[in-house]
């Protein structure tokens, strides 16, 4: 599974960002500048919290993370040690937009 996304595919998620919000609020109304501020912000941590939550339950049913309970509290999340290597080797895999870890230049 490829972590990129296309130009296309971010064009796509946006429009369904947009659309979303005014869907959930079909009485609002909002400049161009109002949607880039506030309206698509509020629709990318929307859609964030959904899919950092099943890609967490997706990493702890991998066996990359544990899920801990804490007693009056939060669960929290941690490495599972023994899965170190192969979480290396996938995010070593996955696209990024950050300098290559061999030196090498485009």
């Amino acid at each position: 599974m490829s972590l990129c996304l296309t130009f296309e595919r971010q064009r796509e998620r946006i429009a369904v960002d947009i659309l979303g919000y005014f869907l959930r609020n079909p009485a609002a109304m909002d400049s161009f500048e109002g949607i880039v501020r506030w309206r698509v912000m509020e629709e990318m941590v929307h859609r964030s919290m959904a899919v950092t939550e099943d890609v967490l339950n997706g990493l702890i049913a991998d066996g990359y993370l544990r899920k801990e309970l804490v007693p009056g509290g939060n669960p929290v999340y941690r490495l599972n040690q023994e899965m170190r290597d192969e979480a290396q080797r996938l995010v070593a895999g996955s696209c990024t937009d950050g300098p290559q870890k061999d030196g090498a230049q485009e």
